[in-house]
C-alpha cells in the first residue's frame, strides 16, 4: 500500500515485478540465468523511473471504457483510488477510478446564480436538505469538487464541515494545484481529513 502512495499503480505492479526478478537472480541455477535476471532487473528498474510521470504506462481501459488522455489534466495514486481532473469543456471535473466524479467548484457563493448555476444545482436530489433547512450547519461527508459545499453556502448555512478522506481530492486538488485565490474551500470551509 505504501507503493501506491509513493510511486502509483502501473509502477507498483513493475516494482512486484522486479522484486520477482531478483529472487529468479537469487535462485537461478546457473550464471547465464543469474545474468538474464540481472539484466531483467535494470530493465525494470529503468522502465520505473521513466515511467514515474505516468505518461509511458497508464490507465487507458477503465471498466470497459476508454479513459481519453487527451481529457486528462492531472492524474495522481495513492491507496485509495486514482484521482485525476479532467478537462470537460470550460469546467474541470475530479473523476475518482475512472468512475465517480464532481465537478470543481472554485466560485464565490453569491456569484454562483450569476453563473446560471443555481436552478441546475437547487432543482436536483441532493439539494433537498439545503432546501428544507436552508439556513442550517451542514457536515458533508465526501464533499469531492465541493458542488453541496456550494449549495449550503449559497443558501445561507453559516458553517459548512467537510470530511474528505482522500488526501489527493482535499490537499493537492482542492487545496492545492487547482485552488484559487478565492476559493470556497479557501475561504468559508473548514475541511477536516480523516
Amino acid at each position: 500500500m505504501p507503493l501506491l502512495n509513493w510511486i502509483g499503480g502501473p509502477n507498483t505492479i513493475l516494482f512486484a515485478s522486479v522484486v520477482l526478478t531478483v529472487a529468479a537472480a537469487v535462485w537461478a541455477p546457473s550464471h547465464n540465468g543469474r545474468r538474464v535476471a540481472g539484466a531483467l532487473l535494470a530493465a525494470f528498474l529503468m522502465l520505473i523511473a521513466g515511467n514515474l510521470s505516468d505518461r509511458l504506462i497508464d490507465v487507458v481501459y477503465a471498466k470497459g471504457l476508454l479513459r481519453d488522455p487527451s481529457w486528462v489534466e492531472f492524474a495522481r495514486w495513492n491507496a485509495l483510488s486514482r484521482v485525476e481532473v479532467d478537462r470537460q469543456g470550460e469546467a474541470k471535473a475530479a473523476v475518482i477510478d475512472a468512475d465517480a466524479s464532481t465537478y470543481i467548484m472554485n466560485v464565490e457563493p453569491e456569484n454562483w446564480r450569476k453563473a446560471g448555476w443555481g436552478t441546475d444545482l437547487m432543482s436536483s436530489p441532493p439539494a433537498l436538505a439545503n432546501i428544507l433547512r436552508p439556513h442550517g450547519e451542514f457536515a458533508i461527508i465526501g464533499p469531492g469538487g465541493g458542488v453541496d459545499v456550494l449549495r449550503a453556502l449559497a443558501n445561507g448555512s453559516p458553517s459548512v464541515t467537510g470530511i474528505e478522506i482522500n488526501p489527493i481530492i482535499a490537499n493537492t486538488i482542492m487545496r492545492g494545484r487547482y485552488a484559487t485565490t478565492r476559493s470556497i474551500f479557501t475561504s468559508a470551509l473548514t475541511f477536516t481529513f480523516t
